[in-house]
């Protein structure tokens, strides 16, 4: 077992995670009598001992004069701030170049964060977009934001999105932070901070409905140094990518406690992956995509504790669940380091690697994710194992026996996986392995048939070949030339399409085509370099081939249907 190094800018990034962040905390609101519009289409609905109901419809422009339009016609202050019982909804973007810090009187200065809610609650039905400073933020048991689109922040030193106290922030789109982190900590020869995507402390929640992407900061960072349980839920990725421009290779993706709990349904990227320090005990840390290290050297997991006992440091660690573990490029298989802390007769704080004990107690602990719908147009079940979300999970070491059911008109063209066996009853048999977890993938094509049915009922067909454009733009004129020859053909008589490189039809082409269910539709499409045809009969319910997107592919028609091989 190779000597590992916990990577310098990763701690630096949970040391910076730990200060105060720099928001706008807004003032309790007076009762009063109903305030009137002033003109600038902040509509002030009303105004009580409970706070103020505040809609403005049209973006909202931030500089360090203030808000345009104002949400309060009194204030001054360069943020969207709800104040205790306060609703204000934006309905618009909202976009900030203030930069400038504020008093706060004994307590120093702040940077007012874009969007703000202390005790109340902001929604902004667009984006949220801050060069300076912090896009979001979100204190107190009441206080929640929540944002439609994308968050961007080029803060230099603090999170696109803060949640503390035990408030709520839920954002539709991205979180990005774009700053380079300029602070005043030493590393690779710059001065720098860090620029972190999301921090929560104590029990607030944030919920992210893309991907969380930072360059030169950690990706999540969530109740470092407490015990306390946060909530993290990101729909998309976490990724830490680095700045090449400062010398940063990149932070960690993840940094929580022990008992915070993380969900990451796609990947998580950076120096490490993820890093656990002490805090707490029976939180979750889930990726269930793949867990990266992008830096060689560096571990994709890191555990840091100050517990010397093999069961004392496993019982302090949270649940880990991913996908699989990717090291990086020149050590792919360094998934795990595990650093107990000490300090030396100067207090400086150092680590010592933990023995190998330690290491496959901790490695039994981790389980590995498959997803039941890994495959299009199949149903994957495993025997076995526990059930997690909408998937199965297993420790390595496991031998689980996988189903693969497919869709109708569909079959498993071919399996593989580093110890996949198909077994006589045409399941497999996977063995857990370490970092590669669950590991089978499958090809699921359609089955191509002879025709069921006959072309044609023996009436006209059209007089032309409809061939569909090569691209959506001209999708109307496709359109429009179908409704055009169906209104001349006779009944009992055939349409034709020859649907060239594309393989699917939206809604509008059929309910154009539904109009004449008194005549066949002859399709013309190619698959795998092979042409095919097939029939929809007269009479045959068009619209009900629809998916629940609205749209329909040949492949799908074909299983219905079948479909005649026209070229080899």
């Amino acid at each position: 077992m190779r000597r590992r190094t916990i990577c310098l800018a990763a701690i630096l990034a949970a040391v910076m995670a730990l200060q105060a962040p720099a928001v706008a905390f807004a003032e309790g609101t007076e009762s009063g009598t109903k305030v009137s519009d002033d003109g600038n289409n902040a509509d002030r609905d009303s105004e009580d001992e409970s706070g103020k109901t505040i809609t403005i419809d049209e973006n909202v422009t931030i500089t360090d004069d203030g808000c345009n339009p104002k949400p309060d016609p009194d204030s001054d202050e360069p943020s969207v701030v709800a104040g205790t019982g306060d609703v204000i909804t934006v309905n618009g973007d909202v976009a900030s170049t203030a930069s400038q810090e504020r008093s706060d009187g004994d307590n120093g200065t702040y940077l007012p964060a874009a969007v703000a809610a202390e005790g109340g609650t902001v929604q902004v039905n667009g984006t949220v977009t801050s060069q300076s400073t912090e896009a979001v933020y979100a204190g107190g048991d009441d206080g929640t934001v929540k944002v439609t689109g994308d968050v961007t922040s080029g803060v230099e030193n603090g999170s696109t999105v803060s949640a503390t106290g035990g408030s709520t922030v839920e954002i539709g789109g991205n979180v990005v932070n774009i700053g380079n982190g300029k602070g005043s900590q030493e590393d690779y020869g710059e001065s720098h901070g860090t620029s972190n995507g999301i921090t929560v402390t104590e029990t607030s929640t944030v919920k992210v409905g893309g991907d969380v992407t930072v360059s030169s900061g950690t990706g999540v960072s969530v109740n470092q140094g407490n015990s306390e349980k946060g909530h993290v839920e990101v729909g998309g990725s976490v990724i830490s990518n680095g700045d090449p421009t400062i010398g940063i290779n990149g932070y960690t993706a993840i940094e929580t406690n022990a008992a915070s709990e993380i969900l990451v349904e796609g990947d998580a990227a950076g120096v490490d992956a993820i890093r656990i320090t002490p805090g707490g005990t029976g939180g979750t840390v889930a990726v269930l995509g793949a867990a990266k290290s992008m830096e060689d050297g560096c571990s994709v997991i890191v555990v840091t504790t100050e517990k010397e006992d093999k069961d004392a440091i496993v019982n302090e660690l949270p649940q880990i669940i991913v996908g699989s573990l990717e090291g990086a490029e020149q050590s792919p298989e360094d998934y795990l380091y595990i650093g107990i802390k000490s300090y030396t007769e100067s207090q400086e704080v150092e680590y010592r690697e933990a023995d190998q004990e330690v290491y496959d107690a901790v490695y039994q602990q981790i389980l590995y994710y498959i997803a039941q719908d890994k495959f299009d147009n199949a149903t994957l079940s495993v025997a076995d194992a526990d059930t997690y979300k909408n998937g199965y999970v297993s420790n390595e070491g496991k031998s689980l026996t996988v189903t693969i059911a497919t869709a109708d008109g569909y079959e498993v063209s071919s399996v593989s996986g580093t110890s996949v066996v198909k077994n006589a009853d045409g399941t497999y048999t996977v063995n857990v392995q370490r970092g590669k977890g669950i590991d089978i993938d499958a090809v699921i094509s359609a089955i191509v048939r002879a025709q069921q049915t006959a072309s044609g009922s023996g009436g006209s067909e059209s007089s032309v070949v409809i061939v569909v454009p090569a691209y959506a733009a001209a999708q109307k004129q496709f359109q429009t030339e179908i409704a055009a020859q169906l209104a001349t053909l006779p009944a009992d008589g055939t349409l034709k399409l020859d649907m060239k490189d594309s393989i699917s039809f939206n809604r509008k082409t059929f309910e154009i085509l539904a109009q004449r269910n008194d005549v066949d539709v002859q399709i013309t499409y190619t698959w795998n370099g092979t042409k095919y045809m097939v029939v929809i009969p007269a009479g045959y319910d068009i619209l009900s081939l629809l998916n629940e997107d609205g749209y329909c592919g040949c492949l799908y028609l074909n299983s219905i249907f079948g479909s005649t091989e026209l070229t080899k």
